[in-house]
């Protein structure tokens, strides 16, 4: 049974490094991202199961941008999404709403309780390349 796939696209390092362990200790393959700009692309090509966007990516709403540009693919347009934001939550600007919001700092378990709701565990019929194409593990820093 493969295991699904997490995109976390979060800026910060100390983060995207803290959700990647805690996420593979929790049964989930997790690929990382540390930008808004190429992250759709990103996604599409590693074909998650969900995807944790931090809201503050290169701008304080670059996040949101993000969001709605998944929403405008086909291909990603029914992924669930996670939105992470440090600042107080205020609706998203283009009505393309996430599955969910979590202000930070979150509890871990609060995000499992999201992800467990929005993820389908197995038999989905879904098959992620993220494994085959880039590697368990997959980070965008440079």
């Amino acid at each position: 049974m493969q295991r699904p796939v997490i995109a976390v696209i979060e800026r910060d390092q100390v983060l995207r490094d803290l959700l990647d362990e805690f996420l593979r200790e929790e049964g989930y393959d997790v690929v990382g991202w540390p930008r808004w700009a190429g992250a759709a692309e990103f996604i599409r090509l590693t074909q998650p199961n969900a995807a944790i966007v931090s809201l503050w990516l290169e701008e304080p709403t670059s996040g949101w941008y993000l969001l709605h540009e998944l929403r405008g693919r086909p291909e990603t347009r029914s992924l669930p999404v996670i939105v992470t934001t440090s600042t107080p939550y205020s609706s998203d600007p283009d009505g393309r709403h996430a599955d969910a919001v979590l202000e930070q700092p979150f509890d871990l378990d609060d995000l499992l309780t999201v992800i467990h709701r929005v993820v389908p565990r197995a038999g989905d019929g879904r098959t992620s390349h993220a494994t085959r194409e880039l590697g368990t593990s997959t980070s965008a820093d440079e």
